[in-house]
């Protein structure tokens, strides 16, 4: 099992850039370009839906958010509306991490972390929120903190975004071989996701640890496997 993951990880993330992986590059830049050019189509929607709903914390949420995507100089008005949506509706949590989001892009690590920590208390079921302290704490360099939190946050669901931040985690400890674990898993669970370059984190950290020593280490565990496998037939 390991070779095999081993040997998939050799296959599927070469350095050598063909013309399939150019296409592949091409395609998601032109999707990324859709999706700026439909947004000020979507906060037109937006505020044409306030006029007749002025009291929606969704759209106000939302005008923030778009706000932010389509200029990030837009951030103080963002937040504002953000905040706003957050006073009409304080249980709705896509309104906090949505303001997580900015907070941190901005580099405001002390409000993204006063507000990670009053998130956790008041949505303590959903893994988001685990899954954005992590993120803060990543960024505040709380290594160990942060992958306590990731852990707790893959433990409730499997989300891809959490795996590449524990799997960053472990790239900046130096602990090569766990974010590969980690950084593959996000591949795996959601092959499209690419909004931090899983792939490219990938073929950075097989690079950092080398195919050969990689594959040693597949070799090491599959024999342990034999093994263990020899002990149970003969307790059996």
């Amino acid at each position: 099992m390991m070779e095999q993951f081993a040997r998939s990880i050799q296959q599927d993330f070469c350095f050598a850039v063909n013309e399939a992986e150019f296409q592949a590059a091409c395609d998601k830049y032109y999707k990324r370009i859709e999706q700026i050019k439909g947004i000020p189509q979507n906060l037109a929607q937006v505020e044409k839906s306030l006029r007749f709903n002025s009291q929606s914390a969704v759209l106000y949420q939302e005008k923030g958010y778009l706000l932010y995507c389509e200029d990030s100089k837009n951030a103080s008005e963002a937040i504002k509306n953000i905040l706003y949506a957050i006073y009409l509706d304080p249980e709705y949590s896509l309104e906090y991490y949505r303001l997580l989001h900015i907070l941190s892009e901005e580099g405001d690590k002390k409000r993204a972390m006063d507000l990670a920590e009053q998130v956790c208390s008041k949505f303590p079921d959903f893994a988001c929120s685990y899954g954005w302290r992590a993120k803060i704490e990543r960024n505040a360099g709380a290594l160990t903190k942060a992958i306590e939190d990731a852990d707790r946050a893959i433990a409730m669901e499997r989300l891809a975004w959490v795996f590449i931040i524990r799997g960053r985690c472990y790239l900046d400890q130096g602990n090569n071989e766990s974010a590969l674990l980690d950084l593959y898993q996000t591949y795996m669970e959601d092959p499209m996701y690419d909004s931090e370059n899983a792939k490219d984190y990938i073929k950075t950290t097989v690079k950092k640890i080398g195919i050969w020593k990689l594959l040693d280490h597949a070799k090491e565990a599959k024999n342990k496997a034999v093994e263990l496998r020899k002990e149970w037939k003969g307790q059996n």
